[in-house]
């Protein structure tokens, strides 16, 4: 096979369209095309007790904000610093490929307050999805074997960058992966990794960016963050007039190793939950 035209498969392979309908397997692996991946509810909401408001965009303060969500379909993409972002081919992106929001936080108080993320919930909504990925081809000297099996979610494609731009773009954004990686099972080769396998199938040697493993925060998961203190994430301080922005941009990842298969047509909700410092006594 020529081997341009392997390369080309490749990025058909990792562009996810918006034909929500059928789902069209290629014929040399176990990539889909022209599919959707959506997510369906994405909510924001100030825990009980707290002395924090928030809202987006033009809206009131209030304890709780609904995003709108109901056009994205979620693309792989890439992104050197969880703020611009290109296709895998280096094409542009459109503001449906990923979702990007901004928040506001107020308090009443007069005392400075540290705002903290302290819970993220994602569930995956798909119906009648088997999430079992069976490897169908082997690369034995490598230790991958064939009828390996992982299981594969979106969700663990998922990134979510966070930046302050209470005073506009200025500063840098962190970015947090959904969980750590899988593993196969059944094989020698370790840690599930769809690029690798695919390389593999398709004799060809597609590569990573060389800085990929430090495009994100190493010690803190999305599917990890909870009402501890050692869980929360922190996203800066509001005192009386003193409002905080921050802007949150969720995307799926291209380069990530579980980005290269099974995900496509699967559906996701989201829900983010703030507290302050008063409610964390450890801070």
């Amino acid at each position: 096979m020529n081997k341009n035209f392997k390369r080309k498969l490749i990025v058909s392979g990792l562009t996810l369209g918006v034909a929500a309908f059928a789902t069209t397997a290629t014929t040399y692996a176990w990539f889909t095309s022209n599919t959707t991946v959506k997510t369906n509810e994405v909510t924001g909401t100030v825990e009980d007790n707290s002395s924090i408001y928030v809202k987006t965009g033009s809206g009131n303060f209030g304890t709780s904000v609904d995003i709108e969500t109901s056009k994205l379909t979620f693309s792989p993409v890439q992104t050197s610093n969880g703020k611009k972002f290109t296709k895998l081919s280096g094409e542009a992106t459109k503001n449906v490929d990923y979702l990007e929001f901004e928040l506001e936080f107020m308090t009443e108080s007069s005392t400075l307050q540290t705002i903290y993320l302290t819970d993220v919930t994602f569930k995956n909504t798909t119906v009648n999805k088997d999430f079992t990925l069976k490897a169908d081809a082997a690369a034995e000297s490598d230790g991958l074997k064939k009828g390996a099996t992982a299981q594969i979610d979106v969700l663990d494609a998922l990134v979510l960058s966070i930046q302050d731009t209470t005073s506009g773009d200025t500063t840098s954004a962190t970015s947090y992966k959904y969980s750590q990686d899988k593993t196969w099972v059944g094989s020698t080769v370790g840690k599930y990794d769809g690029l690798y396998y695919y390389n593999q199938i398709m004799d060809i040697d597609q590569t990573r960016p060389e800085d990929y493993a430090n495009r994100f925060d190493k010690t803190t998961y999305l599917n990890s963050v909870n009402s501890t203190r050692n869980g929360n994430i922190t996203l800066g301080t509001v005192q009386g007039e003193t409002h905080l922005k921050v802007t949150f941009r969720l995307y799926l990842d291209g380069w990530d190793q579980e980005c290269f298969d099974a995900i496509t047509s699967q559906t996701f909700k989201a829900a983010f939950t703030f507290s302050v410092n008063e409610n964390n006594p450890a801070a």
